[in-house]
């Protein structure tokens, strides 16, 4: 390897809560030859004290500092100025498991990956409580065949990973070559990069293992985003039309990417409120359909009914008909939703009543070896047979909570609040 292994690079944006975390998770790796480009994006909070203190104690940081002007650049800064033979991306809220250079930068090189891919999960303020999830890396996509490219992928390019960068590691040399940039924009910068990625990489290599984490607690600044720039996730959809046209691979991948186009459109239309609601669908009614190929195709183009369903409902309606049309349509999920909200509460009050009743079982075997001494060699089999039990039943809660039922009963509870 080259005398830098990876470059890892933070753009960094008021971010002192979540920093210190972020940067001791990277200090931690097991791969030591690496370098930590941070760009600190104008940070009006302790964000650059921090940084500041990370590089002084270690020579591997190197700090850039930049007017405020967005991830997209912040990361396309890092870039210029890395060194690495490999790339890593990480956001300031988010970890890495200690190996997780170590490994990805292994398999990289046993099979000179132009990428690999890897699992990560989920946790909000405690990173020990974390989410277990499927979708990162959707494997039943993927062939059997290591490497691969694209034109192995089953049936949806596009559901193949997250298009995210920071549960891949990229080889530099690709990236040049690709000449591949993150778009600077307010969000969903990332986007274009990661999968013109995939089209443009020959060799792809998923590694099933979870080396990162992912913190999901910070609604308010996402939705504020959202609300404010609510046609970034279009720029970024244009974008990969774009590099598709240019490598010849549009006609190819047409319906997978009208539906791509569809999912993301109703998943941004559901989340938006007031003014930015109005605005996202007249721009999609007026542009974006057509342009993305949704317009004037035959039945069974698209691979949701529900989804068709309700794109000729805004095609054909308004913004106000659309909505009312939305809420009585899913009514009628209403009743299964409620269903499996209280069959998942139920599974869950009676795992969490067992883990009681083991923590008091375990508190009175304590008590009980407490008291009798000598036979405590005993009991404190007892007592590790019982906490291994409870670690099970934790672990048992935590795979209901990532399950399908909870997530419906998640669903549930905000469509019920809702309703009138």
């Amino acid at each position: 390897m080259n005398a830098i292994a990876v470059s890892v690079i933070i753009p960094v944006y008021n971010a002192g809560e979540t920093l210190e975390a972020t940067l001791d998770s990277v200090c931690a790796q097991t791969l030591q030859d690496i370098e930590v480009i941070c760009v600190d994006d104008g940070s009006t909070d302790r964000s650059a004290q921090i940084l500041n203190v990370y590089a002084e104690r270690d020579n591997r940081f190197k700090i850039i500092a930049q007017e405020n002007a967005g991830a997209g650049a912040a990361r396309n800064k890092g870039l210029a100025a890395a060194k690495g033979k490999y790339l890593s991306f990480l956001d300031a809220d988010d970890l890495f498991e200690p190996d997780m250079l170590a490994d990805a930068a292994g398999v990289c090189e046993k099979y000179d990956a132009d990428y690999c891919v890897f699992d990560f999960d989920l946790f909000s303020d405690d990173p020990q409580e974390r989410i277990a999830i499927d979708w990162a890396i959707c494997r039943w996509e993927l062939p059997e065949t290591i490497p691969f490219s694209h034109n192995e992928i089953k049936q949806n390019v596009f559901l193949a990973f997250t298009p995210n960068p920071w549960n891949k590691l990229f080889s530099a040399d690709f990236i040049r070559r690709a000449a591949l940039r993150f778009q600077e924009i307010k969000n969903t910068n990332d986007m274009f990069f990661t999968f013109s990625a995939l089209f443009h990489a020959k060799k792809i290599v998923p590694i099933d293992k979870v080396l990162a984490h992912y913190r999901t607690n910070h609604g308010q600044t996402l939705s504020y985003a959202r609300e404010n720039s609510w046609d970034c996730f279009f720029q970024a959809l244009a974008a990969v039309k774009a590099e598709m046209m240019k490598l010849g691979l549009y006609e190819k991948y047409e319906q997978q990417y009208a539906n791509t186009v569809l999912n993301y459109f109703l998943w941004q239309l559901d989340r938006l409120k007031g003014p930015s609601f109005f605005d996202c669908y007249d721009r999609f009614v007026k542009e974006w359909a057509e342009a993305s190929g949704l317009t004037g195709r035959k039945d069974g183009y698209f691979y949701k009914e529900r989804d068709l369903a309700r794109l000729k409902a805004i095609l054909q309606g308004n913004p106000v008909d659309y909505l009312v049309y939305f809420h009585e349509s899913m009514s009628q999920y209403i009743p299964q939703l409620e269903m499996s909200n209280g069959m998942a509460a139920q599974e869950i009050d009676k795992m969490a009543a067992d883990i009681r009743a083991l923590h008091d079982e375990i508190q009175k075997v304590t008590a009980e070896r407490n008291e009798f001494g000598s036979a405590g060699h005993v009991l404190k089999t007892d007592n590790g047979r019982l906490a291994h039990a409870n670690a099970e039943l934790a672990d048992e809660l935590a795979r209901i909570k990532s399950g399908r039922a909870y997530r419906l009963a998640e669903r549930a509870k905000r469509i019920l609040r809702r309703r009138p």
